[in-house]
């Protein structure tokens, strides 16, 4: 189980995500964050499980911020979505600030 809520400044996304239900939870965040007025703060720390598709997840949500001239952050990426990132090339690129 998974859902993905604003509270406040920020996007909470907790639970698992995977090949099943990643599409549901991007065009939920899709709906959110025009919302958002100049800065994009995803927090992770409820996150419990994950597989790559998480990925383009949050690289999507980062190219959707960037169109709207955006900040994007992720807050408190656990250890084994941190695993993936570095696997895949991606450290660099979701793990670092975004300004506009």
């Amino acid at each position: 189980m998974s859902y993905l809520e604003k509270r406040e400044d920020k996007l909470i996304l907790k639970g698992n995500i995977h090949f099943d239900n990643v599409f549901q939870i991007y065009q939920k965040g899709v709906q959110l964050i025009p919302s958002f007025p100049s800065r994009v703060a995803i927090d992770l720390e409820g996150l419990q499980l994950c597989d790559s598709s998480s990925l383009a997840l949050l690289t999507g949500w980062m190219r959707l911020s960037h169109s709207q001239n955006k900040s994007f952050d992720l807050l408190n990426v656990p250890a084994f979505l941190m695993n993936i990132i570095k696997v895949c090339g991606l450290e660099g690129v979701l793990t670092k600030k975004w300004e506009n």
